[in-house]
């Protein structure tokens, strides 16, 4: 075939209603393929988004409810750290130990005789109030 007859055949095939058609359909598809994506992509956004949202209000409300109401419960079930009185001489029937012997006494807590000798004070150091401090101060 020579130029002008592929020319013609060329502009036959293109014009013809077949392949508008066909371009209208291929337009539609690759509009609505986009589109698609796009939803998803929207979709996928906002989960991440609410996830994020709801991992933070989840932390949140962690901490405000153990430093709040959780803190008072457990300072209130636990007992409350008192001073120990000053030695003294004791009256019948008290047996008076010394601090090795009331360490023993509470093998799995944290305590303290805080003083001078004589004027010592017994503390629960592992005893916390709500406010973060210890509960005898």
């Amino acid at each position: 075939m020579n130029d002008p007859d592929q020319d013609r055949l060329l502009r036959e095939i293109v014009a013809g209603e077949e392949i508008e058609d066909f371009r209208r359909g291929s337009l539609a598809a690759g509009l609505a393929s986009i589109r698609a994506a796009r939803r998803r992509r929207r979709t996928y956004h906002a989960c991440a988004l609410g996830l994020a949202v709801a991992a933070v209000a989840g932390i949140a409300l962690e901490r405000s409810m153990f430093s709040g109401r959780e803190a008072q419960k457990i300072a209130a079930a636990t007992p409350a750290a008192t001073p120990a009185p000053a030695v003294q001489a004791a009256p019948d029937g008290v047996k008076i130990i010394d601090e090795k012997q009331l360490f023993a006494l509470f093998p799995n807590r944290s305590i303290a005789l805080i003083g001078k000798p004589g004027q010592e004070r017994f503390y629960f150091l592992d005893t916390v109030a709500a406010n973060g401090r210890n509960q005898s101060q």
